[in-house]
């Protein structure tokens, strides 16, 4: 057994009667190329259960003038807020996180991922009302509530890093 007293091993008592084995390096995240950076252009949808939300945007734009605060409301790309295809969400998601495995996407969460999924969803849902991204320990857990003139919609599905496409 080791004597030096500033080395680690020097204090572990090894069962199999030598000194212990150095630890392992920590992990290096996934390299820049591993992650998909470019949300996909969302389809063009005209949903018909705007027309009201449209009319209020026109003349409060209209009556706006010079001093005044806005705010972007996607009504015109992606899936409408009463018919969001959760499957087609989740695949794209996935497709963008593919190269990563989970602890990476724990790693690289605040700084690249959090921000590129709130980019996507906005893009592809019209009328999002409230998003919650969480990240878990084996993905991410999106539960986002839309809003059209007819009601509100609520819709909550898992994305998962490493899925094969």
């Amino acid at each position: 057994m080791s004597r030096d007293p500033d080395r680690p091993a020097g204090k572990v008592i090894s069962l199999f009667g030598g000194p212990a084995p150095a630890p392992l390096p920590p992990e290096e995240p996934a390299p820049a190329t591993s992650l998909v950076t470019e949300v996909p252009e969302p389809p063009r949808f005209h949903d018909p259960r705007q027309l009201r939300s449209r009319s209020i945007i026109r003349s409060t734009t209209a009556q706006s003038g010079r001093r005044s605060a806005g705010a972007v409301v996607n009504i015109e790309s992606g899936f409408g807020a009463a018919g969001v295809n959760v499957g087609e969400l989740q695949d794209m998601l996935e497709r963008m996180i593919s190269g990563l495995d989970a602890k990476q996407l724990l790693v690289r969460w605040e700084a690249d991922i959090d921000p590129l999924f709130t980019e996507a969803l906005f893009g592809w849902v019209q009328r999002i009302k409230e998003l919650e991204l969480m990240v878990e320990d084996d993905g991410v857990r999106v539960e986002l509530v839309t809003q059209d003139d007819h009601g509100e919609y609520a819709y909550r599905f898992d994305v998962f890093p490493g899925r094969e496409f």
